[in-house]
Order: structure tokens, then C-alpha cells, then sequence
């Protein structure tokens, strides 16, 4: 996130992805399991796609589809290997700091 070589680009790309799959669940989707997978897959191979697209292809080098198929695209297929694990770890503790307070009228 702090590197200089990529001038925060991780920093912004996350920023937009995240507000755009939430205004996704806001007015299109529901927030499930299959929804936060697709997405999350879905913006990981965009960030590393993107990634090695703007600063190592662009950059230059023989060796960029070597190392677009070496290390940025399995790199991405273990983050979404271990993105479902990670959701169902974390979900319980999203339900339990998402509590609503029923309010019952009278």
C-alpha cells in the first residue's frame, strides 16, 4: 500500500471497488455468500490484471507475461482459494457488531 513504485494504486483501486460492489448490494444485489464470493474474485483478478497491466507491461521488461503467469495471476487464484474460508470466519462476527435494535411501537 506505501510502495513507491505504484503511487498508491492499490490504495485507490480498493477504495472504488469497495464502494462500488457496496452500492451494488445497496440497490441491486443482497449481500450473500455467492454475491461476496463473485465480487470478491471478480475485483481480485481486476487488481492484479490491472496491476500488471499499468506497471509491469507498460513498465516494460521481456519477462512480463512471464511473470503476469508466474506470480500476478496464481496470486490471484490463491486469494480467491482462501477468500470463502476467510468470509465464513469473519461472518459471525459481522453478525454479531450488525445487531439491530428491534423498536416496537406502540
Amino acid at each position: 500500500m506505501v510502495s513507491a513504485q505504484h503511487m498508491g494504486f492499490n490504495c485507490v483501486f480498493i477504495a472504488l471497488a469497495c464502494y462500488f460492489t457496496a452500492a451494488l448490494v445497496v440497490f441491486i444485489f443482497r449481500s450473500t455468500f455467492i454475491y461476496n464470493l463473485l465480487s470478491c474474485a471478480a475485483v481480485t483478478l481486476l487488481d492484479c490484471l490491472l496491476y500488471w497491466l499499468f506497471f509491469v507491461l507498460i513498465g516494460g521488461g521481456s519477462g512480463s507475461a512471464l511473470a503476469f503467469f508466474a506470480f500476478y495471476l496464481p496470486s490471484a487464484v490463491y486469494t480467491v482459494a482462501v477468500s470463502p474460508l476467510l468470509y465464513l470466519a469473519l461472518k459471525p462476527l459481522k453478525n454479531k457488531l450488525n445487531k439491530v435494535e428491534k423498536i416496537i411501537a406502540d
